[in-house]
């Protein structure tokens, strides 16, 4: 997977401050990345002395890993459960959780809507003859 663009500006500035070149606009005539990233990155160098990305930024999972493990329970034990049925379930035991937000996650984590193939033995032709 190809380094994001942010990722190789975070590169390129922290090689040329480990080389010694602190000035932002050294730095930025060097790169051509904008001024006030520059001064950005300065900023965090000298306080953390590194550029990774600070994690734990957006919105957490309403689907955590005990609900997940719940939800993988309940689909083995019985298939043809709705994601309604589930998504009461899961409400009533852990999160207030749509079925819209069950589908998803199910679908994410490699479950498929199917429903069965109804068909009339009679109907159904051998075609090789």
């Amino acid at each position: 997977m190809p380094a994001s663009k942010l990722e190789n500006q975070r590169k390129s500035v922290l090689h040329l401050w480990e080389n010694g070149i602190r000035n932002a606009k050294e730095i930025h005539a060097r790169t051509k990345i904008g001024l006030s990233t520059i001064y950005k990155m300065i900023n965090k160098l000298k306080q953390t002395g590194n550029l990774h990305h600070a994690k734990g930024n957006g919105r957490p999972k309403k689907i955590t890993v005990v609900v997940s493990r719940a939800l993988g329970q309940y689909v083995r034990r019985d298939t043809t459960v709705s994601t309604r049925t589930l998504a009461t379930k899961v409400t009533n035991n852990y999160v207030d959780v749509s079925h819209v937000t069950i589908a998803r996650h199910l679908q994410s984590i490699g479950y498929q809507k199917s429903l069965p193939m109804l068909t009339d033995p009679s109907l159904v032709t051998d075609s090789i003859s």
